[in-house]
């Protein structure tokens, strides 16, 4: 329950901030302005675990021993996680956060799908099944009310300037 209320906070917290921070330019901020402070913002948390973990000590024996196919590697998975969030931050300044979230949820299954297919994880149990089945079947409900909500015609806002026309006597009309 913790990890959904932080992804709720984090959500509707970077959406505000998207929508009201400002450049130096006093222009919004861009994808990859976003993707820069986040991972600025990540470094303090990345650098605890990294030290009570005690990866410090292992760390020049492991990058020593990796090969140039490892790098190519790495560096792969550096950029497609780069490409990753500047696209989450773009997608964010487009949708409301709720949609945001339930898109982040629904690729989350996306990704045990995978795993299943390619890495052969396994569920470790039928309620681990039952709860993506649900969490899928949430996704695809939410997607079928906003799609009838964005079918809805848009009702005709009366224009304040036509009510003042009303009020106002016409030329061959006597008052």
């Amino acid at each position: 329950m913790l990890n959904v209320a932080a992804q709720v906070a984090y959500g509707n917290l970077v959406k505000v901030y998207l929508s009201t921070l400002k450049d130096a330019k006093g222009q919004d901020l861009n994808k990859y302005t976003c993707a820069y402070y986040n991972n600025l913002l990540c470094l303090p948390f990345f650098m605890i675990t990294f030290f009570i973990w005690g990866e410090q000590n292992s760390i020049v024996d492991k990058t020593t021993t990796i090969s140039a196919w490892g790098w190519c590697i790495i560096i792969f998975t550096c950029a497609c996680g780069y490409f990753l969030a500047t696209t989450g931050f773009g997608l964010q300044k487009l949708v409301s956060a709720t949609t945001f979230l339930v898109v982040n949820n629904m690729v989350k299954i996306a990704n045990i799908l995978l795993g299943m297919m390619f890495l052969n994880d396994r569920f470790t149990s039928s309620l681990a099944a039952f709860g993506c089945v649900v969490s899928l079947g949430a996704g695809v409900w939410y997607s079928y009310e906003q799609n009838k909500i964005n079918q809805q015609p848009v009702p005709k806002e009366s224009n304040s300037s036509d009510a003042e026309d009303d009020t106002k006597p016409s030329p061959g009309n006597k008052v």
